[in-house]
């Protein structure tokens, strides 16, 4: 009797053991990776263009805006990698946040980031700036044409009304912040295109947010 005991219990705090082990792996899992994270290169890479100033302004050390652009890209690239595995891996829990009232809408972070690298990149590779530019002017473009649809299509509750509303829409400003010196015989359209559709769609979801 005290042997069937002692080997359920055995039993048992194996199984617990094995579900926590289960549970950490689903906590630690790329699965988990959030896409808000890429908020974080557009504030380095703002950093970065701040610094860039400061050398032009006050003579201050040009080695700060090498170094915090560099940072930058490096966080992209590593995001990307990762944002790409789960992405490979995992792509219904990808499509499902996408498609989410809210977290569907820090996915503009992504096309904003790769703008503003754009601007990072330029002293250094115009032609590099140039294509990178014009991939997260597509991106910005495009997903803004998805989240606007949305609210037109009326899929959109009024009692999911949040800040981030405005990521996707109004984040298609910075295709002229960063596009003011692109040579393209289209940009400066481009760029009145992106100021129109980011400041009707300002109005429009700071009434929504508010």
């Amino acid at each position: 009797m005290l042997r069937r005991q002692f080997d359920s219990k055995v039993v048992s705090t194996v199984e617990l053991t094995a579900t926590k082990q289960q549970n950490i792996g689903k906590i630690g899992s790329i699965q988990n990776l959030p896409v808000n994270l890429f908020a974080a290169v557009m504030g380095i890479s703002g950093l970065s263009s701040s610094w860039r100033l400061s050398h032009e302004l006050f003579h201050t050390s040009a080695v700060l805006t090498d170094i915090t652009g560099a940072i930058a890209i490096l966080v992209f690239i590593l995001l990307s990698i990762g944002f790409l595995v789960k992405g490979i891996r995992y792509p219904q829990k990808v499509a499902a946040e996408f498609a989410h009232p809210i977290v569907g809408n820090f996915f503009g972070t992504i096309p904003i980031a790769i703008l503003l690298l754009s601007s990072i990149l330029s002293p250094y590779q115009k032609v590099l700036s140039e294509s990178v530019w014009i991939i997260g002017m597509i991106l910005a473009l495009a997903l803004s044409y998805i989240i606007i649809s949305r609210l037109l299509k009326g899929k959109m509750d009024p009692t999911h009304a949040v800040p981030a509303w405005l990521i996707p829409c109004v984040g298609v400003l910075d295709i002229a912040v960063t596009g003011g010196t692109m040579p393209f015989a289209w940009a400066h359209e481009v760029n009145l295109l992106s100021l129109a559709i980011g400041g009707f769609a300002a109005l429009i979801f700071f009434t929504a947010d508010y």
